[in-house]
């Protein structure tokens, strides 16, 4: 049985450019299904029409057409990018445009907030959508304050010492209480080992490392700031080595540690916004952030809102070493920061 197809093909790339010559307008037994597959085969490369030998463009030319047209590439810039959401469609609409472009979704529940990289259209779509709160860029460098103190871990061969700020605070004159409580440290991470701070056997000691930072660890400080701040705050007091603290009995208190800066002690909004997520989750109630720098961020003054007033969370922050007087200095600068 044959069945009598007519080829006009038109529009050929190479391979069906070569067919469409001796068959154009031509009527032709094939076996059945035969025609049929070759004209199928040549529509989906886009060629079924009819002309003649000289208006037709080169089949070269128009492969080239295709191809920049359909390997056209998006040339416009991405940053990273802030985003507070209000409900679940929202973190939605943030995930759909991140993996369009290639990227994860870091995911802050408890904050309401995502952390991704965005084209500056793609920030306006999601700007426009009533179930985002806020998206803006993340353009801050946070750093370590006060000072590194370096590699060396010195003063453990002289008698204990009580730093210079411990009875400003009146330290010693509030004891420690009865219940224990889990305080965070968000820097450049923590020295395990050092003999003048707890770890597993005198206390405990957890710590998070945020998706930002996944090639350090929140157990290697190589700054030394961050292990500054917690001998601060929980150096083990009466050991006759090193300083007190203001939390000198490690069994009155638990430490986790967010490494929110890197080892070279510096780092963006969203690794410092991920580290204080991984507080709230291991349960802290006090939160120390002895960082700054950066300008001031709306998106993350109302994730510090969030934690303090849903899950009761009391955020310590610098306000900076350069005597700036105004409103909004570093991480201080939010209403619900001490």
């Amino acid at each position: 049985t044959t069945e009598i197809y007519t080829l006009s093909l038109h529009d050929a790339l190479p391979i069906c450019h070569t067919i469409a010559t001796p068959f154009k307008s031509m009527a032709i037994p094939t076996p059945a299904g035969t025609g049929r597959l070759a004209i199928v085969a040549c529509i989906a490369l886009g060629v079924s029409a009819s002309c003649d030998n000289g208006a037709c463009p080169s089949s070269q030319g128009l492969s080239m057409l295709q191809m920049q047209q359909r390997v056209k590439k998006n040339t416009e810039k991405e940053v990273p990018v802030l985003v507070r959401y209000r409900n679940a469609d929202g973190l939605r609409h943030a995930e759909e445009l991140g993996a369009s472009a290639g990227h994860s979704v870091s995911n802050l529940h408890l904050m309401h907030t995502a952390t991704l990289t965005l084209t500056k259209s793609a920030m306006d779509e999601l700007a426009n959508d009533t179930n985002i709160e806020q998206v803006e860029e993340d353009t801050a460098t946070l750093h370590a304050l006060v000072h590194h103190r370096g590699k060396e871990i010195s003063g453990l061969d002289r008698a204990e010492n009580t730093p210079y700020g411990i009875p400003m605070v009146n330290a010693p004159n509030v004891p420690q209480g009865s219940h224990s409580v889990k305080v965070c440290v968000v820097d450049t991470g923590y020295g395990v080992g050092h003999p003048d701070l707890p770890d597993n056997s005198t206390g405990t000691v957890t710590g998070t490392t945020p998706p930002q930072y996944s090639d350090q660890s929140w157990a290697i400080d190589g700054h030394g700031h961050g292990t500054h701040c917690a001998g601060t705050i929980g150096a083990i007091g009466g050991n006759n080595q090193g300083v007190t603290s203001v939390n000198p009995d490690p069994s009155k208190f638990t430490f986790h540690v967010g490494k929110g800066l890197t080892d070279s002690g510096s780092g963006q909004s969203a690794g410092v916004l991920a580290a204080v997520e991984g507080c709230i989750e291991a349960g802290a109630k006090v939160i120390s952030m002895s960082l700054g720098g950066g300008c001031y961020s709306q998106a993350s003054a109302n994730a510090y809102k969030e934690a303090y007033e849903v899950d009761g969370v009391l955020i310590i922050a610098a306000a900076g070493n350069s005597g700036n007087s105004a409103l909004k200095i570093g991480r201080a600068s939010c209403r619900e920061r001490v």
